[in-house]
């Protein structure tokens, strides 16, 4: 996944409109305190989802985030994953 920042905590910019995968338009109101947690956990149960998945499949798990250098990233994950392999 490529990560920003605001994907797991959103900032206060008030009312903000947003598309869900399946096309639904959602409204939240970010100066809410109530609606900027209920956003956080829902980001976070997204995330252990996707996790879940890619332990029981064995896949790579490698996020990007968009404030580090990508290429640290990825040889910092390209490493772990051999010597992940290796044991």
């Amino acid at each position: 996944p490529i990560d920003d920042p605001a994907d797991w905590e959103i900032p206060a910019m008030g009312q903000m409109t947003f598309t869900s995968a399946s096309g639904d338009i959602i409204a939240i109101d970010t100066n809410n305190a109530l609606a900027r947690t209920n956003y956080t956990k829902n980001w976070h149960t997204r995330r252990n989802a996707l996790l879940s998945l890619v332990h029981r499949f064995g896949i790579l798990y490698l996020p990007v985030c968009t404030n580090d250098e990508i290429h640290n990233t990825l040889l910092r994950g390209l490493e772990e994953r051999t010597r992940w392999r290796t044991l």
